[in-house]
């Protein structure tokens, strides 16, 4: 069987800030699911007509202005949800609804823990395969670093701290791929507790939403375990490192481990793979089609997707609240519009 793909949001040809491999993220997402042999990529839709043109022009595929109008007409088995994630909730109940087989939306997943539950519901509704970019559970560096892990070589995990910086260093732009690389080294165990500071002094707005100018947050996993992410534009250089009582494995541009409990301590590391960043991608979209028809979660499941939002939501509330959140979160809603500075806007 073929599936036919259909992407909303194109985003315009090229880049000249956001990540995304010098290209709109779309485009990254088009070009990895040609790869893949049952997979037809038949159509796309974007609200500027100078997006929607080129990416026609580009990929031969039917053009529309309305995502509506794509989901009733297109006969798609899969959507790719490429938007601004405030519009995320909305598009992939609909395509739920719609009658597709399998969704992927870009990350962060939604902004609310609400609408985590509401996509996942309407899914699970609709025998729809749900998944969210948080395609580093693909890349060769960190496996490597989780083989590691799981042989035992750094023994019991007992502290992971990420960093990140430059233009985008918020929680919901790229502290959700470490958030997610907490619960992957981690074996997906829920977390018990989040103490987080904020400063949103700036009132920035990204992607159409409300982000913090800096935060730093601890994550309690219990039984001695904790994480801590940090992010700030003029922090340095991002690395995520991962400590353990015989070993510590560091992630930046190149892997690296410390192996103190194999005799006299020794050090491996490996330089990152040279592999086009779609790649990852491609390996995320083959997971998908896979578990289509089956009883088999993907490994990007939204449920996982759903433990960082609700990471990230307990942050965003505990710095509001001056305290310690324990989880299950007791709030639905986007923590961050209640600021007064966000209010004034």
């Amino acid at each position: 069987m073929t599936y036919r793909v259909g992407i909303v949001g194109t985003g315009p040809r090229r880049r000249t800030v956001e990540r995304g491999g010098g290209f709109a993220i779309a485009r990254v997402q088009a070009d990895a699911w040609k790869t893949l042999k049952d997979v037809e990529l038949a159509a796309a839709c974007d609200i500027r007509p100078e997006n929607l043109s080129a990416f026609t022009e580009d990929y031969g595929v039917a053009g529309y202005a309305d995502y509506a109008h794509m989901l009733r007409d297109g006969q798609l088995d899969i959507v790719s949800v490429c938007t601004w994630p405030g519009l995320h909730s909305g598009m992939v109940i609909a395509a739920a609804e719609a009658g597709v087989r399998a969704i992927h939306c870009e990350k962060p997943m939604c902004l609310s823990l609400g609408e985590a539950d509401r996509m996942i519901e309407a899914c699970e509704a609709n025998g729809v395969k749900l998944t969210v970019s948080h395609q580093r559970r693909f890349e060769p560096m960190y496996l490597r670093a989780k083989e590691w892990v799981s042989s035992g070589r750094i023994g019991r995990i007992t502290d992971l701290r990420g960093r990140i910086s430059g233009a985008d260093a918020d929680l919901l732009s790229w502290g959700t791929h470490w958030i997610d690389m907490f619960g992957f080294f981690l074996d997906d165990r829920p977390a018990k507790s989040v103490l987080a500071v904020t400063d949103t002094e700036s009132a920035i707005i990204r992607y159409g939403h409300p982000v913090e100018d800096r935060a730093v947050v601890l994550v309690d996993y219990g039984d001695g375990v904790t994480a801590t992410v940090e992010g700030g534009e003029d922090l340095p250089t991002p690395e995520f490192r991962i400590v353990g009582e015989a070993g510590v494995i560091r992630i930046g541009d190149v892997l690296t481990g410390w192996f103190m409990g194999e005799g006299p301590a020794s050090i491996e590391t490996h330089v990152r793979a040279e592999v086009d960043f779609g790649d990852s991608y491609a390996a995320a979209f083959r997971d998908l089609v896979s578990t289509i028809g089956t009883d088999q979660a993907p490994v990007l499941d939204a449920r996982l997707a759903r433990n960082a939002t609700e990471i990230i939501m307990a942050a965003y509330a505990s710095s509001n609240r001056t305290q310690r959140v324990v989880l299950p979160l007791d709030t639905d809603t986007f923590p961050l519009r209640e600021r007064s500075e966000f209010k004034r806007k």
